[in-house]
């Protein structure tokens, strides 16, 4: 099971409620699969690497 809240700074014990987060999340991956459909791993990866201003290089 994945945790709601994530510790920002341990210590002050500041958290942060991701719970939103993860629905938006989910609700783009669901809908960018309905388009790009069999490729659910790579999106998810793909999706991970844009939030963290990472870079991606697609072979095709």
């Amino acid at each position: 099971m994945t945790p709601t809240k994530v510790k920002i700074n341990p210590e002050n014990q500041e958290t942060l409620d991701v719970a939103p987060i993860r629905e938006i999340a989910q609700e783009v991956l669901s809908e960018v699969s309905r388009v790009i459909v069999g490729c659910g791993e790579i999106l998810q990866q793909l999706f991970v690497s844009l939030l963290v201003n990472g870079h991606v290089l697609l072979e095709i």
